[in-house]
């Protein structure tokens, strides 16, 4: 039997399901991870502090699956109040998640599988700074 007949047979109701944090490999003080829980006027002020307060020249938001529209919000608020000082630009990626399914039963076995989420990284830049 094959991997997919198997899944079809699964009863995901004996399972509990935890989704690991998606792999940040190359997370720097000046990148903010935009979450459904993060408050938006808590992130713009961190921008804020992360750009005029310690002179960072530039941050990057980063939003995965349904807080990729909360993102591009901030980084339009933002963009907004700071008009003349600041560049924005966007990328997408795609990105993998894994979810380990741990049974709640001793008799069954626990296993991980792996799906693909939309991701967008804003890099919001202060306009002074693609001068040099």
């Amino acid at each position: 039997m094959s991997h997919q007949e198997e899944e079809k047979f699964i009863d995901y109701s004996l399972y509990k399901i935890s989704k690991r944090t998606p792999n940040s490999l190359h997370s720097r003080p000046t990148d903010i991870f935009v979450s459904s829980d993060s408050p938006v006027p808590a992130i713009l002020k961190r921008i804020s502090k992360l750009i005029f307060k310690e002179g960072h020249k530039e941050i990057t938001l980063h939003g995965l699956g349904s807080t990729i529209t909360k993102t591009i919000e901030i980084s339009q608020l933002f963009l907004e109040d700071n008009i003349g000082t600041i560049k924005i630009g966007a990328n997408t990626s795609t990105v993998t998640l894994i979810d380990d399914f741990i049974p709640l039963y001793n008799n069954l076995d626990s296993f991980s599988t792996t799906r693909k989420n939309s991701a967008i990284h804003i890099k919001i830049q202060l306009i002074s700074s693609l001068e040099s």
